[in-house]
């Protein structure tokens, strides 16, 4: 594993290293989250990079802001909703300040309403420079979200390509267990034999008027 073109040893320093750059997203929540109050959770991270306590501070009130959960520093994570729960992990890593954020499953477990809310804060973070590295079998929140994908099959990269050209191929899709996007699914089922398909609400209402 290589970390901004180092390769990463057990070595304590590495690890600080990794820890400091790439901050990860648990698919279960409850595994992730420890303090008693979210505000005790966020600032969790920051105080063990041992950061004089002014950053500490500054470092969570900002990661809170950006999560919308301003209201929330003294409230306890155990009552707060599948949602809010995973607002508040992302604040966790973001009060880290890392340069890559790994988020295993991010919309499991989550309503509509949430995963859309989700996608907004995910499209803010890539606006703001964070590299995004998803791993999911949500093959609708893929193509919506993702704009290079990387498919494994047994273990082993079975394609790295962009979404379409993921999408268009049905026996990679059949091999890795996939489907294709409810979308695509569509728009094919109504016009057969075209290379590839809208794999976003708008880029369908664009190829219906087409």
């Amino acid at each position: 594993i290589f970390c901004a073109g180092k390769a990463v040893t057990r070595k304590k320093q590495d690890l600080l290293e990794l820890r400091r750059r790439v901050g990860i997203v648990f698919q279960e929540v409850e595994n992730q989250i420890l303090a008693v109050t979210v505000e005790g959770e966020v600032s969790f991270g920051p105080l063990n990079l041992v950061l004089p306590l002014p950053e500490v501070e500054r470092r969570t009130a900002q990661a809170l802001t950006a999560m919308g959960l301003e209201g929330y520093a003294q409230r306890s994570p155990q009552y707060l909703s599948g949602g809010e729960k995973k607002r508040v992990t992302i604040a966790d890593i973001l009060a880290m300040e890392p340069d890559v954020i790994l988020l295993d499953e991010p919309t499991a477990s989550l309503d509509p309403e949430n995963v859309t809310r989700l996608e907004e804060i995910l499209d803010r973070l890539t606006q703001a420079g964070i590299a995004l590295l998803v791993s999911t079998h949500d093959v609708d929140f893929a193509a919506r979200f993702a704009r290079r994908g990387l498919v494994f099959n047994r273990g082993r990269l079975a394609k790295d390509a962009s979404m379409e050209e993921i999408f268009a191929d049905s026996a990679l899709l059949e091999q890795a267990g996939l489907r294709k996007p409810w979308l695509w699914q569509a728009a094919e089922a109504a016009c057969p034999g075209l290379p590839r398909y809208p794999l976003t609400m708008e880029q369908y209402r664009l190829w219906l008027h087409r």
